[in-house]
């Protein structure tokens, strides 16, 4: 029976919008990307060349269009190429065809980059949904997207982000995140035997702990994982013996709710209202944070668990394991819901947030890491799968039936799909089901449906219908109202090792 994207959508072969930036590089251009982006998610057909380049040059046959969105200074050129030019524009217009002159929010670009792009999110959201009222007859994921993005090789599909690694690992950077999931992409090609890869990642562990480490917060974790990789695979154990002393000075003095460490340390790495100045007895580290709480959140689980497991087996301690361990108790016991799934957060037994799509996915890796690290027989091995095959069970009930994604706020019906958190729901399955944790009967279905989207939103090496970050609200409309644009996802090159490799091996093969 067909989908109701497939009624709704015409057997159209041809795109049917163009953008037109007017400029080259301008397809890598933040602005553009949040718009293409807000495209995909909605299942508007564009032109591009099959490197993802948008055009720069009006073409010369406009048939088949049905919207136009074009830059200031593209449309400028217009009016200078001549009136044959000007022409075929008009009788589109005449023909029914929208335009619309588009450029970023005045004052955007003197913005710090995560504002400006949660602006060019809202301001491309509102862009957008004036195009679908103005030409309502576009098609929703027609057949030629569809082809279109879902027929990009696996070599085109990693080639970008790979390149985007280069950049990242090419310079040592401030303690984040994104050390943790850059440096899980690296370790991945470098276990496939990408040479350049690894020789990368560990001249840049190497240069990261070439200096202080002062870890304050989970987020400053991420690059344990790479001190263990680089002690594991290339015996060099530099990294490892220069951060074990901050990582025991962060757990001492890491504020802890009924002994499980809460992700952060002192007043003065949380956030103060208007900037207000650290206190001297904060600078050094005296004061907790009276605001923090008794809150344990998913975040915490997948920044702080899975570094803490892989430096323990670096390491043969098992004490870090252990912390691992008790935060992954914590949040099985006090954060899943009646209905399976993960609240993003909760605070004395109560729940904070709601089943926030990446917030699954937060607790999810952390689950995942800890289990990658565990050695043979390990009693909490058949716990933490379990843990992971009831989430999974509660997620297969909401995955979106017309784009196989799952939603910023998962069990909301009205809720926008959401790349993130549905990348990292495969990454952590299609493990799970390679390394026989899990049954392939049970999840191949809904790893091939959440494959198939992922690949429709994808752009240029990273993800659209992505969900630029939530904090911890008590209702479902600020989840509702976030923000998705365009952003990097490091972690789709797991997922595509992973999915490649089942469907290698399925006789029933994804098309």
């Amino acid at each position: 029976m067909p989908t109701d994207v497939e009624r709704r959508s015409p057997d159209r072969h041809s795109p049917e919008v163009l953008l037109l930036a007017g400029a080259v590089g301008a397809s890598d251009d933040p602005f553009w990307l949040s718009l293409a982006a807000n495209l995909l998610e909605r299942g508007v057909y564009f032109v591009c060349d099959e490197q993802q380049d948008l055009p720069v040059e009006w073409p010369a046959d406009l048939s088949g269009l049905r919207a136009i969105l074009v830059s200031a200074d593209a449309w400028a050129a217009l009016w200078r190429s001549g009136a044959e030019a000007r022409a075929r524009v008009e009788a589109f217009l005449r023909g029914g065809g929208y335009l619309q002159v588009v450029a970023p929010p005045a004052g955007a670009a003197g913005l710090d980059g995560y504002y400006r792009n949660v602006l060019y999110d809202v301001d491309n959201q509102h862009r957008v949904m004036t195009l679908l009222g103005r030409a309502p007859k576009l098609g929703l994921f027609p057949a030629g997207l569809r082809q279109r993005q879902e027929s990009r090789s696996a070599a085109a599909l990693l080639a970008p982000i790979r390149r985007q690694l280069l950049a990242y690992l090419a310079r040592p950077r401030p303690f984040n995140e994104y050390q943790l999931h850059w440096g899980k992409t690296a370790a991945a090609l470098a276990a496939r035997g990408d040479e350049e890869v690894a020789a990368a990642y560990a001249a840049f562990i190497r240069g990261v702990f070439d200096g202080p480490y002062r870890p304050r917060h989970h987020d400053h974790l991420g690059a344990l994982f790479g001190a263990a990789w680089l002690a594991r695979e290339r015996n060099d154990h530099s990294a490892l013996e220069a951060a074990r002393g901050p990582l025991d000075a962060y757990l001492r003095g890491g504020l802890r709710v009924d002994g499980v460490h809460a992700g952060s340390t002192t007043w003065d790495e949380q956030p103060r209202v208007l900037n207000e100045p650290a206190a001297p007895e904060a600078a050094a580290g005296a004061f907790p944070h009276p605001g923090a709480g008794r809150m344990l959140w998913t975040e915490t689980l997948h920044m702080q668990a899975g570094p803490l497991a892989a430096f323990a087996r670096a390491a043969g301690d098992t004490r870090y394991l252990d912390e691992a361990l008790r935060l992954a108790e914590a949040l099985r016991a006090g954060l899943i819901r009646p209905d399976g799934l993960f609240m993003h957060a909760g605070e004395d037994g109560r729940a904070r947030g709601g089943a926030w799509g990446r917030g699954q996915t937060h607790a999810l890796y952390g689950l995942l890491y800890i289990l990658e690290e565990l050695p043979p027989g390990h009693p909490a091995h058949p716990v933490l799968v379990r843990v992971l095959d009831d989430v999974g069970r509660a997620l297969r009930r909401y995955q979106d039936a017309d784009t196989g994604l799952w939603r910023n706020l998962v069990p909301h019906p009205d809720a926008r799909v959401e790349s993130s958190a549905t990348c990292g729901i495969v990454v952590v399955y299609a493990h799970c089901v390679r390394a026989g944790w899990l049954p392939r009967a049970d999840y191949l279905k809904m790893l091939q449906r959440a494959w198939r989207g992922l690949r429709w939103m994808y752009w240029r090496g990273g993800l659209g219908a992505q969900c630029r970050g939530s904090f911890i609200a008590p209702d479902a409309a600020y989840y509702l109202g976030r923000p998705q644009g365009w952003a990097w996802v490091p972690q789709f090159a797991q997922a595509l090792r992973d999915m490649s490799a089942i469907e290698q091996t399925d006789p029933r093969r994804a098309s």
